[in-house]
C-alpha cells in the first residue's frame, strides 16, 4: 500500500497510534518484568475460581510481545535508512534536531516516514481500514 500524502484516518487514531508507539521502551521493560516476576502467594483463598498465576503471567507476556512485534515490524514499511532516525523520533520521543536528521533528508521526507510508519500501526492492530 503507497502511503498517502494525507492522514487517512480519523484523527483520534493518529493519537493512537502515537501514543502506542511511544510506549516501546515501557513495553520491553514490562515484557522483561513479566519474563522475572515471581507470583506473590500469600497463602490467602482467592474464591471459588482457579488461580493460575504463572499462566496470567504468560498470556500478559504474549500480549505485550505481540505489541512489541507491531512495533518492530512497522519500521520495515520504509526505506532501511530512514529506520533508526524514526524510531529514535517516534518510539523514543527524540526531537529530530537532536538526531542530526535534517542534514540527512527535509522535514516534509520526515513527516511521510513518519506518517508511514503509524499508518502501518494503525493497519496491524485492525484499528481502522483503508479504502482505495
Amino acid at each position: 500500500m503507497r502511503t498517502p500524502n494525507y492522514w487517512p484516518f480519523a484523527a483520534d487514531l493518529y493519537a493512537r497510534a502515537l501514543f502506542f508507539a511511544r510506549g516501546y521502551a515501557r513495553l520491553q521493560q514490562e515484557a522483561t518484568d513479566l519474563l522475572e516476576q515471581s507470583p506473590a502467594m500469600d497463602g490467602q483463598p482467592r474464591g471459588t475460581q482457579t488461580s493460575d498465576p504463572t499462566f496470567a503471567a504468560a498470556v500478559r507476556r504474549a500480549r505485550v510481545r505481540r505489541e512489541i512485534f507491531v512495533l518492530d515490524t512497522a519500521l520495515n514499511c520504509i526505506e532501511p535508512e530512514y529506520r533508526e532516525i524514526v524510531k529514535q523520533n517516534l518510539y523514543y520521543g527524540v526531537p529530530l534536531n537532536d538526531l542530526d536528521a535534517f542534514s540527512y533528508a527535509s522535514q516534509a521526507t520526515w513527516t511521510r516516514k513518519r506518517r508511514a510508519v503509524l499508518v502501518d500501526i494503525v493497519l496491524r492492530n485492525q484499528w481502522a481500514e483503508v479504502s482505495e
